[in-house]
């Protein structure tokens, strides 16, 4: 790596360390970190997870136990993303994926094709 692009990447990196955007979403995620309420229904939520990959690994997929499973998911994960502090936190995360989607599209666009070459 040369100076000049070893420059180039940290001061990306400071860039980032300092964009409110991402500056937003670190402090919308200590807010939901110290949600008693949003932390009780992530726990739940991961429960429920857990189950459910747990009955996928030991039943069929059409299995009753697999659809109550995906219901308890679902729902658990409903009742955590249904809270205005965890509404918040995925509107901002969304807005920094996208960022970084859009850097890592410019940084690596013209290295694409190498990567994932196309079977003819």
């Amino acid at each position: 790596m040369t100076e000049l692009t070893l420059a180039k990447a940290y001061a990306l990196r400071e860039s980032l360390l300092n964009d409110e955007r991402i500056l937003s979403l670190d402090d919308s995620e200590k807010k939901m970190e110290k949600d008693d309420e949003a932390m009780k229904l992530c726990y739940k939520k991961d429960l429920a997870n857990d189950k459910y990959n747990e009955m996928v690994r030991l039943f069929k997929d059409d299995s009753e136990e697999v659809k109550n499973a995906k219901k308890e998911l679902y729902l658990a994960k409903k009742e955590f993303e249904s809270l205005e502090v965890v509404k918040d936190y995925l509107k901002k995360y969304q807005i920094v994926r996208l960022l970084y989607e859009d850097i890592n599209n410019i940084l690596f666009k013209d290295y694409e094709a190498d990567l994932c070459p196309k079977k003819r």
